[in-house]
């Protein structure tokens, strides 16, 4: 069954990793009182499947693989577990809380699963406590971060039953949400650098291994990153806060250190973006475009057609601009419906319910500056060589 709370209090804010996590899971245990007023109200609310079983961690709670390993997902830090939750069953549509009517595509109005740390708009303030500095994030931000991490816990006996049994995510047109490509295990020292190769699918025992474990320890979760942070992060309200991946904190694949301790990068390309680990593929852009969303004419599934309905089709999107005017980011509409909160015309931010990084836009505007090139042009040497470091 779902479990209510001894207590929703928080640690005290500023901790070291292993000061926190055991407050944190402290404050998890389930309440019988509260559990007899729960009222179900699907058939995840009902808590059954098969038992996570116990953490495995030591008396600090801090025991590698007890569901508190960093790992990259693009631009930011997260945890394991929460990186496969946050792109396997709410990545944008259906368990994502910004996901309505049809992009739900069946599950249940108050089912959201969407654990993705807030990004710099979520930040109010920032201030020293224990030695530490911490981001104050936005009070609607921790709110909604609580409200579904309590969900997640409540309901991981249910989520575990349906990922072990190959139930969720779906086949079909939702394949691709299986893919964690994306996830790269990271050094605990240093969160941002990656140690290994991308996760395996979550139909892979290791990855699922993974999300059992990261379920059965109490559903960490990063909360924020913020430049704010300092290394290697802080115990925040939520969760545990980290850097935002970026400056010279991480040399992507086939990117070498200049002699000013900068990175030199290869030339981007569209098919770089939508690379498992590009702007695009990070959020499996292709997933809804076109699956899931057949009305709106993109196509991401692969270069050749992104290429076709992104740059040949000069169709006017919105506010006199196509998706994409080669050279010039600013008459691009697609710069504009991943970088604002109303990207105009009725349009949604994209990704819907999710948010682009700095370092992820402006790897998008310089492949646009540097001529909006395919991994087939011939020639790529007017591209811009100085993008972002903390995107892969």
């Amino acid at each position: 069954m779902g479990r209510g709370y001894t207590a929703w209090a928080t640690p005290e804010v500023g901790l070291t990793p292993t000061q926190y996590w055991p407050q944190f899971r402290e404050n998890m245990k389930p309440n019988r009182a509260v559990l007899a007023v729960l009222v179900p109200v699907s058939l995840y609310a009902l808590g059954c499947g098969e038992d996570v079983g116990a953490c495995p961690s030591d008396s600090a709670g801090m025991t590698k693989g007890a569901g508190y390993d960093t790992v990259v997902v693009g631009s930011q830090v997260q945890y394991g577990g929460q990186a496969i939750i946050n792109q396997s069953c709410a990545n944008g549509i259906c368990h994502s809380s910004a996901a309505k009517g049809e992009a739900r595509h069946g599950a249940p109005a108050d089912l959201n699963f969407d654990l993705r740390p807030v990004g710099e708009s979520g930040v109010e303030s920032s201030a020293t406590t224990n030695g530490r500095t911490v981001a104050k994030l936005k009070e609607a931000e921790v709110r909604g971060l609580r409200e579904r991490q309590r969900k997640v816990f409540e309901e991981r006996n249910s989520i575990w039953q349906q990922v072990k049994d190959g139930e969720m995510p779906p086949s079909g047109m939702f394949a691709a949400f299986r893919k964690l490509a994306s996830i790269f295990d990271s050094d605990e020292l240093t969160p941002c650098t990656r140690v290994t190769n991308g996760y395996g699918d979550i139909t892979t025992k290791a990855s699922q291994d993974i999300l059992r474990t990261w379920l059965a320890c109490s559903v960490p979760i990063v909360e924020v990153n913020s430049s704010v942070v300092e290394l290697p992060g802080s115990a925040g309200t939520a969760g545990y806060q980290y850097q935002l991946c970026g400056g010279n904190t991480v040399v992507p694949d086939g990117g070498t250190p200049d002699a000013g301790g900068g990175v030199v990068t290869v030339p981007v390309t569209l098919k770089d973006l939508l690379a498992d680990n590009g702007a695009f593929g990070v959020y499996t852009c292709a997933t809804c475009h076109p699956a899931a969303a057949p009305k709106v004419k993109l196509d991401l599934t692969d270069e050749t057609k992104a290429y076709n309905t992104l740059v040949n089709d000069k169709t006017v999107i919105c506010n006199g601009k196509p998706y994409v005017t080669v050279g010039d980011p600013t008459k691009s509409f697609l710069i504009d419906t991943i970088s604002k909160a109303d990207p105009g015309c009725g349009k949604d931010r994209m990704p819907l319910g999710q948010e682009m990084t700095a370092a992820e836009i402006q790897k998008v505007s310089d492949w646009i500056k540097g001529g909006a090139k395919r991994s087939t042009d011939k020639s790529l040497g007017g591209l811009n060589t100085g993008l972002d470091a903390g995107v892969p």
